[in-house]
């Protein structure tokens, strides 16, 4: 078995740990984000909405093309 089957089937089978441990982190780097752009707008919160509306377009953009066909 491939190095890559052994990872796939390894997240498959850990993916709700994996998740329920992502969480955290995923808050921390939300909080985190919502302070150093609320920052740099100055305080803003017009700032900040566009920020978060910028990091929503360019995800838009960088998504993979099979998620572009489903939706």
């Amino acid at each position: 078995m491939g190095l890559r089957r052994k990872i796939r089937s390894f997240v498959e089978d850990y993916l709700v740990v994996i998740l329920i441990a992502a969480i955290p982190v995923i808050l921390l780097l939300f909080r985190s984000l919502l302070l150093i752009s609320y920052y740099l707008t100055g305080g803003f919160l017009l700032g900040v909405i566009l920020v978060f509306l910028a990091i929503f377009c360019i995800a838009l953009i960088l998504k993979p093309a099979d998620l572009r066909r489903q939706i």
